[in-house]
């Protein structure tokens, strides 16, 4: 199951664990950066669609890394869900 949201909007994904670094295959399609919030845990990834494709983004979470797919079209942005995740 993917999670959608409308073309283009922001998401918000919050990590169980603490983010050390976020890469994607290709920004072109969609940024995104880890934020540091008040305590500093940086657990929450701000993912900002760019134009329509697919792509990966490739997490880093110290103790593991993880990969999520992201497919932006004109009318959805779905990100395919994995544990470990909460998707706003």
């Amino acid at each position: 199951m993917n999670l959608p949201a409308f073309a283009y909007e922001n998401y918000m994904i919050i990590s169980e664990m603490p983010v050390k670094s976020v890469e994607v295959q290709n920004q072109d399609i969609v940024k995104a950066k880890p934020l540091y919030t008040i305590d500093n845990e940086k657990k929450i990834i701000i993912v900002t669609p760019q134009n329509a494709g697919k792509t990966k983004i490739n997490i880093d979470l110290y103790v593991n890394k993880a990969i999520l797919d992201i497919d932006i079209s004109e009318n959805s942005t779905k990100i395919k869900p994995q544990k470990g995740f909460n998707y706003f």
